[in-house]
């Protein structure tokens, strides 16, 4: 048999579709196509949190969250901070203070920082959105935890590599 035929079999995706534990697209047969959970209490996780441009071109502080469990988990929730107005930087920081992110300073750091996880009691609404499609957005968040995580064994610490280009050190 050929290359070509190799591809071209009828039988190749047979077999991989009948495979014990392969991916038989049966979840693509069920998706529903929302990109959005249900209205209600979530607990989840700070991914991270980053300063960003809008698309309007507003300086905005963008926190991204994990849904930690039950039946979304994984699920990824963001919640944008912009700062163009006195009332909305006012607003932003009462809400970004509890997270410990009370000055530029903390906002431009890595957030959460190595070693940190933060965990957060998140009230979710769902909107519909400019183009009809339905949206989730941050109403409020509450600290639940906020302790000392392990160390990610794949982290690579900078000062190691802080030689030269190219590589040397």
């Amino acid at each position: 048999m050929g290359f070509r035929d190799a591809l071209n079999g009828p039988d190749d995706l047979d077999r991989f579709d009948q495979a014990p534990g392969g991916d038989d697209l049966a979840a693509f047969d069920a998706a529903t196509g929302d990109t959005h959970v249900p209205a209600g209490w979530y607990a989840c996780t700070v991914a991270r949190g980053e300063v960003v441009t809008t698309k309007k071109g507003k300086t905005a502080y963008r926190l991204s969250l994990d849904v930690a469990d039950g039946p979304h988990a994984g699920f990824r929730l963001w919640r944008y901070f912009t700062f163009d107005t006195p009332a909305n930087a006012n607003r932003a920081k009462v809400q970004l203070a509890p997270l410990g992110l009370a000055t530029s300073a903390a906002l431009r750091a890595p957030f959460p920082p190595p070693g940190r996880s933060i965990a957060l009691r998140v009230l979710v609404g769902v909107q519909n959105r400019p183009d009809g499609t339905k949206g989730n957005d941050v109403e409020r968040m509450e600290v639940v935890a906020d302790r000392a995580a392990p160390p990610n064994p794949n982290a690579v610490d900078p000062a190691d590599h802080a030689g030269g280009e190219g590589g040397g050190g």
